[in-house]
């Protein structure tokens, strides 16, 4: 497992080359290219931490649901904020992001079985 702070989409090939099982990434990654290319890897990350901490709650609903959505289709995709949860996210945000994370992951897992 790889962990990396900041923008490494110039590297991602090259970490996976080097043998990586998996990344664990910031928001400025692009989740789209991970999920495409390395799907059968375990991808960690994405959660835009500037948007939980600034909100307002609708933004981080739609942040949520692009993470979930687009790594959701990845074999192995666990959502997490990127740049840790800082000192300025707010309890409610962080109950929001949490419980619209908890719901929409419920759906999507019930959306995969079904189908």
């Amino acid at each position: 497992m790889f962990t990396s702070d900041g923008n490494i989409n110039a590297f991602i090939d090259d970490i996976f080359l080097a043998g990586a099982d998996g990344l664990n990434f910031e928001y400025t990654v692009d989740l789209e290219y991970l999920v495409k290319n390395y799907n059968e890897k375990i991808l960690i990350g994405n959660m835009n931490s500037q948007i939980l901490a600034a909100g307002p709650l609708d933004a981080i609903t739609s942040e949520v649901h692009r993470c979930l959505e687009l790594g959701g289709q990845a074999r192995q995709f666990v959502i997490n904020v990127g740049g840790q949860i800082t000192h300025d996210v707010s309890i409610a945000h962080l109950e929001h992001y949490l419980n619209v994370r908890k719901q929409l992951s419920r759906q999507l897992a019930a959306n995969t079985l079904s189908a």
